[in-house]
């Protein structure tokens, strides 16, 4: 899922399990849009870093050229 792509479990069994990949060392982020976090999490979004390859297509995805860094 791209930065700042927001996701929730809205129901499953109570044995559901969820495992992520992240690149070059970085760790998840768990904000649960309490009062005052969402610019901190604005930030922490735009200094995403720019990723090698698209994770889907390599060198030539599409990713690398719709990355946006508003």
């Amino acid at each position: 899922m791209p930065a700042g792509t927001g996701h929730i479990n809205m129901e499953s069994s109570a044995d559901f399990q969820v495992a992520g990949a992240y690149p070059n060392g970085m760790d998840y982020n768990l904000m649960r849009g309490v009062d005052g976090e969402r610019p901190t999490a604005l930030e922490e979004i735009r200094n995403v870093p720019l990723p090698e390859t698209d994770p889907v297509f390599g060198t030539d995805g599409p990713l690398l050229q719709h990355w946006n860094r508003k």
